[in-house]
């Protein structure tokens, strides 16, 4: 079932009700809220169990003229042993002396079931942007999370992942590309709430000009969740001396037969790298642009759906400064 989710709230309310408002915290702050209660847009994606759908679904929200508001909610189950691959398309331009969008995803993926997701976000410099998604993982389920995250004057981006049975998996890759006076504040979270689960998180954001993001990662393991695996890398690139990059890793541990790791890094570009580069004869927008690849490269291929793969080349190639 692919729908708008008004609709399918009146036409399945049995399928909507036992998630819708569940799995997201709507009473967090003003902006959860807000879209709790004015949300209009938004998809209801629904796999019953068994039923694999092999080609990519892609859907997008796309803004245009003079809206200043864009509010939506995204509703996806993916029923026991079911396996689905989305690409969500996030889109506004400029025509808004200043905008604000508000969006809410919540889903569920039952026992046994695979969902791979990737989001890419390209909204325009005139908008802030509050965008959050939720998940509850089951158990021996499988959630691909990649994010390509390029676009607002302000954003506040949010992806938090349950898994809540044994053997529950996921892996998110964020790809983050700032330029002017962009600022992206980025919070992943990861919560092992039952035994053997495991989760990797990876992130590399490239800032320029006098752009500016934080990456907070939080990976949870509470007591119980024996046996459990988290892992997260972040690193963070600085290609101007006003740009600013903060990677702020974070641990909470409270089961001791476990394995956690994590590591963060931020800095500029490397100058004597360039130098050589330059030394043998590339003029110094291709050494830059080289560099800035091969820093992104090994997440950005390590996507599993190619069209995602391309779009967040894609967006990357439209960021570098010539």
């Amino acid at each position: 079932i692919v729908m708008p989710l008004l609709e399918a709230a009146r036409n399945h309310p049995d399928l909507v009700r036992p998630y819708l408002g569940q799995i997201a915290d709507d009473s967090r702050d003003r902006a959860a809220l807000l879209n709790a209660a004015l949300w209009r847009e938004g998809l209801f994606v629904y796999v019953p169990a068994q039923v694999q759908v092999d080609p990519v679904m892609t859907w997008g929200f796309l803004t245009a003229g003079e809206a200043p508001t864009w509010f939506a909610r995204n509703l996806i189950v993916a029923e026991a042993g079911s396996r689905i691959q989305l690409v969500e398309h996030i889109q506004a331009d400029d025509d808004v002396p200043r905008g604000l969008g508000l969006e809410v995803t919540e889903m569920a993926v039952h026992p046994g079931a695979e969902v791979t997701w990737g989001i890419i976000q390209q909204m325009g410099s005139h908008w802030d942007a509050v965008i959050r998604r939720y998940h509850r993982v089951m158990q021996d389920g499988r959630l691909h999370l990649n994010v390509g995250e390029f676009g607002t004057g302000l954003e506040i981006a949010e992806h938090v992942t349950k898994l809540e049975g044994p053997g529950a998996a996921t892996r998110s890759v964020s790809v983050l590309f700032g330029t002017d006076q962009q600022h992206l504040d980025y919070q992943a979270e990861h919560h092992h709430l039952a035994p053997h689960t495991t989760s990797d998180m990876v992130a590399r954001g490239v800032m320029d000009d006098e752009a500016r993001s934080v990456f907070n990662g939080l990976t949870l393991i509470q007591a119980g969740a024996r046996g459990s695996d988290g892992r997260q890398k972040q690193q963070a690139l600085m290609l101007s001396d006003a740009a600013r990059a903060d990677a702020i890793p974070s641990l909470i541990i409270d089961e001791r037969d476990v394995y956690a790791a994590h590591a963060a890094s931020a800095g500029p570009l490397d100058k004597a790298a360039l130098f050589y580069l330059m030394s043998r004869g590339l003029p110094e927008s291709e050494a830059r642009r080289l560099m800035i690849e091969g820093f992104l490269s090994p997440v950005i291929d390590s996507i599993p759906l190619e069209s995602v793969r391309e779009h967040v080349w894609s967006a990357v190639e439209r960021k570098i400064r010539p």
